[in-house]
């Protein structure tokens, strides 16, 4: 139907947004025509979704009689999904009450995020400028999109966040660092962001996020070839973390950083003990995404050392992890590594 219609429309999507308005949309009952405009927000449908979002109980007739219509929606499976034209223009038509648009965005966006479709919403929160929403999930489920391969996509996310709300989140300051340092090669800009970050929690009196900020900083010291530095801050990072009894995989972290600082001043048996001490934590708290790193890490401080067996079982290891995670990016990291070793 919208290919019948954009052929003998054209492509101005002027004169299709008219003839959806006057001669689909304004025929329609006052209940559809609330369903269309509400569910257009949702980037797909069910009726148990729909019900929710309208606190209704007959979400499931109304979808099969628009489908019995043909108004631009297609089933599939359980599901349905408007067609992108019509869905575009329902959306359109809503945002002409912005209050309006914005709650019924931000309620589809909850209930995403309470059915765990966290990428659905965060888009929809960051498509209305739901900031302390976006900001409250990201903070939340940040650290699971990166450990899964997906630090573009939230650095993207992040980036449409004002600077003034970040600034408020030192948690997501130390996330966007990690993004710039490990995936966007720039130390420059973490080392601000990591700055930043620690001095939001210095003034919270945060001593926890104070030390995490340091041996943050310390890998970009590291990563700018200034091993002794490094290895100072992420020391006093990982001292400062265990006297106050921190968080075991806050300590675990630490005693990574502290590991790979001690690797580049030339420590290799020192590194090796703390990369063992970091897995054996990540390996009791069930975080495949660091074991993985520890495993990659250890076997190239074992490969310096010349036992290439050890070094090529804990690759192997690293290989596991990042299939089972598809984690596309850190597996041709390792592989890479296996292949030249």
């Amino acid at each position: 139907m919208v290919d019948r219609l954009t052929q003998s429309l054209g492509g101005d999507h002027d004169i299709i947004y008219k003839y959806l308005a006057d001669e689909v949309f304004a025929r329609q009952a006052d209940e559809i025509q609330r369903f269309l405009l509400s569910t257009a927000v949702l980037p797909d449908m069910t009726a148990e979704l729909c019900n929710a979002l309208l606190n209704i109980d007959n979400a499931q007739e109304l979808l099969e009689e628009l489908v019995r219509k043909d108004l631009f929606i297609t089933q599939i499976g359980a599901g349905f999904r408007y067609h992108d034209l019509f869905s575009e223009f329902l959306r359109a038509k809503l945002a002409q009450d912005q209050p309006a648009f914005r709650q019924v965005t931000v309620k589809a966006a909850n209930l995403l995020r309470d059915r765990a479709r966290f990428e659905d919403a965060v888009y929809l929160y960051l498509g209305v400028n739901a900031w302390d929403e976006a900001s409250d999930l990201l903070e939340e489920q940040g650290n699971n999109f990166y450990n899964s391969g997906r630090a573009l996509t939230l650095n993207t996310w992040l980036s449409q966040i004002p600077a003034e709300e970040l600034a408020r989140r030192p948690r997501l300051l130390l996330l966007q660092g990690t993004i710039f340092i490990n995936d966007l090669s720039n130390p420059r800009q973490a080392r601000t962001v990591f700055e930043r970050a620690e001095n939001e929690f210095q003034i919270r009196r945060n001593s926890d996020g104070v030390a995490e900020a340091q041996v943050l900083r310390s890998a970009v010291l590291r990563m700018s070839g200034k091993p002794a530095e490094a290895l100072a801050l992420a020391g006093q990072g990982l001292n400062q973390l265990v006297a106050h009894q921190a968080a075991p995989h806050k300590i675990a972290y630490a005693m990574h950083q502290s590991a790979l600082a001690n690797l580049m001043a030339g420590h290799s048996d020192t590194a090796v003990a703390n990369l063992r001490q970091a897995l054996d934590y990540f390996d009791d708290l069930n975080d495949a995404y660091k074991v993985a790193q520890c495993h990659h890490d250890l076997a190239v401080c074992l490969e310096k050392q010349g036992n290439i067996n050890a070094a090529h079982y804990h690759f192997r290891q690293a290989l596991k992890t990042w299939e089972s995670l598809g984690n596309a990016n850190d597996l041709a990291n390792t592989l890479n590594s296996l292949g030249v070793s």
